[in-house]
């Protein structure tokens, strides 16, 4: 009885703080756990995470009959979990997602993070983790020496040998039923209000973000049509039949941020890194867009350019590519196709890397060219520089003859460097720009933050290059450059920037959320206005201005855009730039019917493959 009755108090204990300690390790406040525990004591998902913890813990238990192992076995799956995750909030304000893990190179990344701080939230972490463990332990050494066990014969050890066995898909089939409420309970609730997530709310609940992928959603796509119907009926397609349209090349360019974001005396730089950028401001259109990442995940807005789809609506920034790995999904390459362009893709990297190779084959560009397809390798840093870049993309222009081309790159210059790549990093490299700051940062910080701020000054003039090349082209041309998301600076280097990830302010998320855009044309006579609008948005307001057709999906994005100029995970502002964080009905509305229409085209056997079909004169 008092091996049962400490078992009992083991796994009650476990299962009611651990979650707590999770969540206290991700969220390091300033409050004490004492204080943080009982202000967060009846969350209805840090009871979900007690179910999933009790649930692996018994199924374990019926598996291995010890329960010193089995939560062994648990603790350190939670641990390496829960550091996981904080290295990726710490980097990416996301926590660690399941389908993080279908991206191999995601796992190489983290590698070069690990690194332990040996600080009183780690080591109340791996405390608790290891006390538990420890109790459970003694507690099943106790059983073992004291208590006598007969083990069944016969039937009886069979019929308890059945009784393990269907324990645990007993224990799987309940907890997932249970999981499957508590998901859609929350996305009830969050679609229904559609508040934003706060900083404070992202950094939360490490198991059940964990567990959380895009299946758990309570969107009805049954009546998907009505969904369709409902944009595009508001908006009528603009038919434009002209002899001649513009060629388009795309450029985003890797950490491409405004460094006059910067909100701080303790760093300053010898030279504006953003000079060149202004200073075709006479010759372009240049503002900014708004992303929905932070110091990574460029998957996301290249997936949101590509295919007009906001990655807002999906769990992960690399949802949207899990699908896009295996599956055919409306883009900007049919749209151009059916225009008869021809379509090249450019990236100087790795075309493993986020399986672009098998994505991009997908998607059917004509041309896919990765860094060893490529005439121009020079190397900034450690990866092949944005002047090379350039070249590139001037070179497949001038070899594809008199086709009208859409040319996609992705740079890859500015990237940490933590990436495995054929080229060692480039030791004292003679950097144009150099930074001086007073804040006490480390030698490593203190050099990515060279890099960075020298990358940006280099992205610009990248791109000041090709503006000076087509703008003596006769044909007719689109040059655009946009950024990613902000560069991956270190907590410490943040602080030092003037910048605060806790403060939620319009001010302050528009420095973090922001990329510039800059968009050239020798054709277009009147160039669109580019005030924060979401990425998905750009293809779109090209479209537009450049006189090229409508298609399906850039009427959905039309009506989208007339509601919410931005429309991103951290913020949200109606068509005329105002601020708010609660939708009314009619918003409400919207979202409904974007959101089964998103789902429609990712999960769907059979999507709509047309959406980006070009509307013509004859066309209905």
């Amino acid at each position: 009885a008092l091996v049962y009755v400490g078992l009992f108090i083991c796994f009650y204990l476990y299962i009611e703080f651990v979650p707590s300690v999770l969540d206290y390790y991700v969220c390091r406040p300033d409050t004490s756990y004492i204080d943080f525990y009982y202000s967060n004591i009846l969350s209805d998902l840090f009871k979900a995470e007690r179910v999933v913890i009790g649930a692996v813990l018994l199924g374990l238990y019926f598996v291995t009959a010890n329960a010193g192992v089995s939560a062994a076995i648990v603790s350190v799956f939670l641990f390496v979990l829960t550091h996981a995750s904080f290295i990726k909030y710490e980097a990416r304000r996301e926590l660690l997602r399941l389908a993080d893990l279908k991206l191999s190179e995601m796992a190489g990344m983290a590698a070069n993070y690990i690194r332990f701080q040996a600080d009183g939230f780690f080591f109340l972490l791996v405390g608790v983790l290891l006390v538990g463990t420890v109790l459970f332990s003694l507690v099943e050494w106790a059983n073992r020496r004291f208590v006598p066990v007969k083990k069944p014969e016969g039937r009886k050890k069979w019929a308890f040998l059945a009784v393990r066995i269907l324990t645990v898909p007993v224990l799987i089939a309940g907890c997932s039923i249970y999981l499957d409420g508590v998901y859609a309970e929350q996305n009830s609730v969050e679609k229904i209000n559609h508040v934003n997530l706060t900083k404070t709310d992202a950094n939360r609940y490490v198991l059940y973000r964990f567990l959380k992928n895009d299946e758990y959603t309570d969107i009805n796509v049954e009546h998907v049509e009505d969904s369709y119907a409902f944009f595009l009926e508001q908006e009528p397609a603009r038919v434009i039949n002209q002899a001649t349209y513009p060629n388009v090349i795309v450029v985003m360019n890797e950490s491409w941020w405004d460094t006059d974001n910067v909100s701080s005396d303790l760093v300053s730089f010898s030279e504006d890194p953003m000079g060149p950028f202004k200073g075709l401001s006479d010759r372009c259109s240049i503002g900014y867009l708004t992303t929905n990442v932070y110091g990574g995940g460029t998957i996301s807005p290249e997936a949101e350019f590509l295919t007009g789809l906001n990655t807002k609506y999906y769990v992960s920034s690399a949802g949207i590519y899990v699908q896009t790995d295996f599956k055919k999904i409306p883009s900007l390459a049919d749209y151009f196709h059916a225009m008869d362009y021809d379509t090249t893709f450019i990236h100087p990297y790795y075309g493993g890397a986020y399986k672009r190779e098998r994505v991009y084959e997908q998607y059917g560009f004509d041309h896919v060219l990765f860094d060893e397809s490529m005439e121009y390798r020079d190397i900034y840093s450690k990866y092949i520089s944005d002047d090379s870049l350039a070249d590139q993309i001037i070179a497949e222009y001038e070899k594809r003859g008199d086709v009208r081309k859409f040319i996609w790159a992705i740079s890859m210059a500015n990237h940490k460097r933590i990436m495995d790549y054929s080229q060692e990093e480039v030791k004292d490299y003679p950097y144009p720009i150099s930074v001086e700051t007073e804040a006490a940062l480390s030698a490593e910080d203190q050099t990515d933050l060279v890099n960075y701020v020298n990358g940006i000054y280099y992205a610009s003039l990248a791109y000041e290059k090709l503006v000076d090349y087509f703008s003596k082209v006769d044909e007719p041309v689109i040059v655009v450059m946009f950024g990613d998301h902000i560069p991956n600076y270190s907590a410490e280097t943040i602080k030092a920037l003037g910048l605060d990830m806790n403060d939620n302010s319009t001010e302050m998320l528009k420095k973090l959320y922001s990329v510039p855009v800059a968009c050239y044309s020798n054709c277009m006579d009147e160039y669109p206005v580019f005030q924060g609008e979401n990425i998905s948005y750009l293809s779109e307001m090209l479209f537009e201005k450049a006189g090229l057709p409508d298609s399906n999906m850039t009427r959905i994005l039309r009506v989208q855009r007339d509601a919410f100029r931005t429309n991103s995970r951290d913020m949200m502002t109606d068509g005329n730039g105002e601020r708010f964080v609660e939708c009314n009905e009619d918003q409400i509305r919207l979202i409904r019917h974007l959101k089964a229409v998103e789902y429609d085209i990712l999960f769907s056997e059979q999507p709509c493959l047309d959406l980006w079909a070009p509307v013509f004169e004859d066309d209905n």
